[in-house]
């Protein structure tokens, strides 16, 4: 992906827009959506649900009964942990639940600067602010930016029996880390898969033996029950699946056909980000690829949980130029969901801006596999990014 370096930056044609424009109308859109998301209530948000089974499992009741218990696809181990918030009230426990998230999240930031020596810009401020995954996090309270913490731990620390551990623990709350299994297998990291089954098998036992496996045969019935594949944000490949099939949607395909096209899909999807791999090794680019592989092979691929590959991602994608990979992954921002509304309109209006999410994801992923990014030298040696690279490419990040 290299550069044209031939001629000065004078010379080189001016884009629509500059980079410090583009940086200014990111902070201004970015910064309204933040406020949009922490002053208003959305009605049935996603950590109303998850309170309603925190309060459900205080009271010794069935975390996932209820009107809005049982809409709740976290874990009950997930549920326990946040049991002190059944403490507080509705409003501040959201607020508690932000504070806590915000932590973690600046320190996973923290943690990956320090790995990488990563460059701290206004673009990536602004693009932060922008992006669709912060808006969700903030006005849904999801649990994103918790899990951030420590895979971005696990990333830093490289194949050790404790990055493992950390990644099997954040499998058990969400299923599509369990990918990172067999990466590590494949990988042949066998200190990484040995924290790896102990890290979940310990969390589930845990749990099991804390909680009761009652609750966990509820979870599991929850999970059985709820059918969030059609929602507008999901960007995974079963998202588009569920577009197509579902009643609520085009309803072209039957449920058989559209779960085969899912696993075909799934399948060539794994088989091309394992034949990507196979020629280079190179820690941060794989970390990311996977994450994006797994929401994509995933039946809820959610944009904020590209928080899990934080450090990977703002490693690898400052050496790219904006040209080469931001115009494709313009729909994981706000700016998509102005297309998206819940009150859809046609069918044919569902099956394009319905898709934007998935398409991004898409993209990204694509971008990544074929990026070229050249190989690290060593697993756990820091990688000076935006010191190494030539001023435009810096700027353009």
């Amino acid at each position: 992906m290299a550069l044209d370096m031939s001629r000065s930056p004078s010379d080189r044609p001016r884009p629509l827009l500059a980079y410090d424009e583009l940086t200014l109308l990111a902070f201004i859109s970015g910064g309204v959506l933040l406020v949009l998301a922490l002053s208003r209530h959305f009605r049935d948000r996603d950590f109303d649900i998850f309170y309603a089974s925190v309060v459900n499992l205080a009271q010794h009741a069935d975390p996932y009964g209820g009107r809005l218990g049982a809409f709740n696809t976290n874990p009950p181990h997930l549920a326990g942990l946040m049991l002190p918030l059944s403490a507080f009230t509705l409003t501040a426990a959201y607020w508690i639940w932000t504070a806590i998230s915000l932590a973690a999240i600046l320190a996973a930031a923290f943690i990956a600067r320090r790995a990488r020596t990563l460059a701290l810009t206004r673009g990536i401020g602004a693009v932060f602010l922008a992006y669709s995954g912060t808006f969700y996090q903030l006005a849904g309270g999801q649990v994103a930016w918790l899990l951030a913490l420590p895979m971005t731990l696990a990333w830093a620390g490289g194949p050790t029996l404790a990055s493992g551990f950390l990644v099997g623990c954040c499998a058990t709350v969400k299923p599509f880390l369990f990918l990172f299994g067999l990466y590590f297998l494949w990988r042949r990291q066998w200190r990484s898969v040995a924290g790896f089954a102990a890290g979940s098998l310990l969390t589930l036992g845990i749990g099991i033996a804390a909680l009761g496996w009652p609750v966990y045969r509820s979870w599991a019935g929850a999970l059985g029950r709820l059918n969030t594949a059609f929602l507008y944000s999901n960007g995974s490949i079963y998202g588009i699946v569920a577009k197509v099939s579902q009643p609520e949607g085009l309803n072209l395909l039957g449920a058989v056909t559209a779960r085969g096209i899912w696993f075909l899909a799934s399948a060539v999807v794994g088989a091309m980000a394992l034949w990507a791999l196979r020629g280079r090794e190179h820690h941060d680019l794989e970390w990311a690829i996977v994450v994006l592989t797994a929401l994509l092979i995933s039946p809820l691929g959610q944009p904020y949980y590209l928080a899990l590959a934080l450090g990977p991602l703002w490693t690898v994608l400052p050496r790219m130029a904006w040209p080469r990979w931001g115009l494709g992954v313009l729909a994981l921002f706000w700016w998509p969901n102005l297309l998206t509304s819940p009150d859809v309109p046609t069918k044919l209006w569902q099956l394009i801006p319905y898709n934007l999410m998935a398409l991004g994801l898409i993209s990204l992923w694509a971008i990544l596999l074929f990026a070229g990014i050249p190989p690290a030298r060593d697993d756990g040696e820091a990688t000076s990014t935006a010191s190494s690279l030539p001023p435009p490419l810096r700027r353009s990040w």
